[in-house]
């Protein structure tokens, strides 16, 4: 129908069609893309910047205080908080608007820890910390929403390649933190009043918000591109001056399948942007005309309910994945010890680095793998998301360092048990993600997209109260690294 509504408009009329193909614009040079890889290291850079940063709050704070615990409890209770927010300020606030206001408030107070841990009182400061972790923790889920939902409008490589930029973000500190180190050794014989560990924290801080602040300015960029414009207006999502200019010229019509992410080659759907002006096409039926309209261009917008229904099957299997995760990392995993570290100076600065590096770079080689490797569809990936419990008996046993001892106490079960944990828990994570969207019409994915981020956050949640709450409480725990 829609091809002799073409072929009717021209002959009947003599004038230009109703509907002109509009070609899909180019990605300049992969600048978009490039830029969502950097949007993926940005998201996570304030959370990476304390776990890069634990053997220097935990030579302040321990042993009356867990760091390691307790960090991740009120960052990502506070994020939950966060995202909740955000569904009611997205009513009144520009996107455009929220990215700026959270990126400098997080840079703001994640800058200011060391000061504040380096020149108050103990007690006060680790109150103050706390509430620092806890502002972040709101504006950084303003910022994963705002950014998850702004790539799930984009093709699925876009989206793959922001999560693969926040598996890259944990590995871009740690290097830092590794050549810091290196400069700045720590001096185990001072003890808490090794101001290297300080020196060597404010800078690698200094240079994770300086490529923070970089996203701002790229984000600023890519907004002016027909590319962006392009995708912008074909899923309508909230207005900011551009987009909304854009929608008050144009409406977009949906003419093919929409990109299914789970599939190896995504199709892509076409566009045509209908005139405004209707004059000059008098001689066709007025009621064919409305119909064909209504049929390529109606897309439901479904309420945050409907838009949860739809895909809650794979909400809940994220909800657990991100348990499990955040159960056991950092807490957990990274209070242990490497028998082949012992006598090393700065033993527990090396034995963060290593940790947090395999987790860091499994879980990015998890979430790259899933464009070659993806064995369960989003029905049957349940059973892989479960299967990971076992990280929790497998964990606590190296920490009580049970028998068989050559098992649990060995060093290589411990880089082993680490990295099928971290591997895990990024290729789960991005298939859930990725399937997520694909399940809604292109006008809900954003929304989809927000709502996968609060899954997300709530598993964090529950899974770092019952770090903080009940793994912590084990004194085998509380081993000095």
């Amino acid at each position: 129908m829609h091809q002799n509504l073409l072929k009717k408009s021209k002959t009947e009329t003599g004038d230009t069609p109703l509907f002109e193909p509009h070609p899909v614009p180019k990605d300049p040079h992969n600048i978009v893309f490039i830029s969502f890889f950097l949007f993926g290291i940005g998201a996570w850079m304030a959370w990476n910047s304390a776990l890069a940063g634990l053997d220097y709050f935990s030579s302040r704070f321990e042993p009356k205080r867990a760091p390691s615990f307790m960090f991740g409890f009120v960052y990502f209770f506070f994020s939950l908080m966060g995202s909740v927010i955000l569904i009611f300020i997205s009513m009144f606030t520009s996107l455009n608007h929220r990215v700026f206001v959270s990126i400098i408030s997080i840079s703001v107070l994640t800058f200011s820890l060391p000061f504040i841990t380096e020149n108050l009182n103990p007690d006060i400061a680790w109150y103050l910390v706390l509430s620092c972790f806890a502002l972040t923790g709101v504006f950084n889920a303003f910022i994963l929403g705002d950014i998850t939902g702004y790539s799930s409008m984009f093709p699925d490589s876009y989206l793959t390649i922001m999560f693969v930029g926040q598996g890259i973000s944990g590995l871009v500190l740690n290097a830092i933190k590794v050549v810091m180190i290196i400069i700045l050794p720590p001096d185990i014989k001072e003890g808490p009043n090794d101001m290297n560990v300080f020196y060597n924290s404010v800078v690698f801080l200094t240079i994770g918000l300086i490529l923070f602040l970089s996203n701002l300015v790229l984000f600023q960029i890519i907004k002016g591109f027909e590319f962006t414009k392009y995708y912008s207006t074909l899923a309508s999502p909230e207005e900011d001056e551009d987009t909304t200019s854009n929608r008050n010229t144009c409406h977009n019509i949906s003419e093919g399948a929409h990109g299914m992410i789970f599939n190896r080659k995504s199709t892509y759907r076409q566009t045509a942007y209908v005139k405004q002006d209707f004059s000059g096409f008098s001689s066709l039926n007025s009621k064919e005309i409305n119909e064909e309209i209504k049929d390529v261009t109606e897309e439901k917008e479904m309420s945050q309910w409907e838009a949860l229904k739809k895909t809650s099957y794979i909400g809940i299997q994220l909800v657990l994945t991100f348990i499990i995760t955040f159960g056991l990392y950092p807490g957990t995993l990274v209070s242990t010890y490497f028998d082949f570290l012992e006598g090393t100076g700065s033993r527990r600065a090396w034995f963060n680095i290593i940790m947090i590096t395999l987790y860091a770079g499994s879980c990015t080689l998890g979430r790259i793998s899933v464009s070659w490797i993806r064995p369960f569809g989003p029905k049957t990936i349940i059973f892989a998301s479960t299967s990971r419990l076992i990280f929790f008996a497998t964990s606590i046993l190296i920490q009580l360092g049970e028998s068989p001892i050559f098992l649990f106490k060995a060093d290589w079960f411990k880089v082993l048990n680490v990295v099928l944990f971290s591997f895990t828990s990024g290729h789960i994570s991005a298939c859930l993600i990725g399937y997520a969207p694909a399940q809604v019409s292109n006008i809900n994915k954003p929304k989809v997209g927000k709502l996968m981020n609060f899954m997300i956050l709530a598993g964090s949640v529950i899974g770092t109260t019952i770090s903080a709450f009940g793994l912590s409480k084990l004194p085998q725990f509380q081993i000095d690294v």
